[in-house]
């Protein structure tokens, strides 16, 4: 969801704090909590230190205070990551000069040889973010190009990965696709819209399964699919109803009123969205 509210914008700033962490003070009460010991005695921060438990959690409210009134209309942060975004390039120069003012209130440090200024795309936690969308990220295609050998069908495969899939940002209220796959080591899924008799991709999700699990019956697996799935793109699913294309039987399976064990807590953390469960067509299947 993050990701999706920077695509469609004219003209975007990337910009990255500058060690984030070690920006925020440590209370004087907490800081001995976090000393260590050297040949030379025994230290403690003064600064929040990169390690800490909560440490994300804690830059995060702060960055949320600090831009409360400008989230989610000119700028996007995750954790140390800000991105300024402008849907007309003639606004940019203001909404930047806003995000740069609070960022000064409150004494925080930019890295420059991480900033990007006034650019029409650029890489924003781990995507490619432009006007027409988002795309994967250019690095991580890169490592699949230079695979080499074996020659044979995954070649094929190959030259599909390296087709970054542009993702489609859903509209409000729009009911969205789920396919779900299985194998006997990993479990998989894709949301879609449809626009235009046509599906695009929203987001796509994976899981390599621990060994207990790849000894789970298939329907188990399509069960954890659904669930691993709710909870990666938990904001979709709150956000629009969900249609489960599937030739198996998950509805009779997640509805039975005698589940026990790992079922019932599946059946019970899914009950709290508009899922729906529909045959899967030949065609597609």
């Amino acid at each position: 969801m993050l990701v999706d509210t920077t695509t469609g914008h004219k003209l975007l700033s990337f910009m990255d704090a500058y060690s984030g962490y070690n920006q925020i003070l440590m209370h004087p009460d907490d800081q001995e909590k976090i000393a260590f010991v050297t040949e030379r005695g025994i230290f403690c921060y003064k600064v929040m230190p990169f390690g800490l438990k909560n440490a994300g959690a804690t830059y995060q409210r702060l960055v949320n205070k600090m831009f409360a009134k400008m989230l989610r209309s000119t700028i996007e942060v995750y954790i140390d990551d800000m991105l300024v975004n402008s849907l007309i390039a003639q606004q940019h120069l203001d909404h930047l000069r806003q995000s740069l003012d609070v960022l000064d209130e409150y004494g925080m440090k930019l890295n420059p040889t991480k900033c990007s200024f006034g650019v029409s795309s650029g890489k924003f936690l781990g995507y490619l973010v432009t006007q027409r969308g988002v795309e994967a990220n250019p690095d991580q295609i890169q490592l699949i190009e230079n695979i080499e050998s074996p020659r044979c069908i995954k070649d094929d495969l190959k030259a599909y990965l390296k087709s970054p899939p542009l993702l489609s940002k859903p509209k409000d209220n729009e009911t969205l696709l789920l396919y779900l796959a299985v194998s006997d080591t990993a479990v998989s899924a894709v949301l879609v819209r449809e626009e235009d008799n046509s599906q695009h991709p929203v987001y796509y999700v994976s899981k390599t399964l621990l060994d207990a699990e790849t000894r789970y019956s298939r329907l188990e697996k399509l069960a954890l699919a659904l669930d691993v799935t709710a909870r990666k793109l938990r904001p979709y699913f709150q956000c629009h109803s969900i249609k489960v294309l599937t030739t198996y039987p998950l509805k009779n399976i997640l509805h039975k009123l005698e589940l026990l064990g790992r079922l019932t807590k599946w059946a019970v953390e899914l009950s709290e969205y508009d899922i729906s469960f529909h045959p899967r067509s030949a065609m597609k299947s």
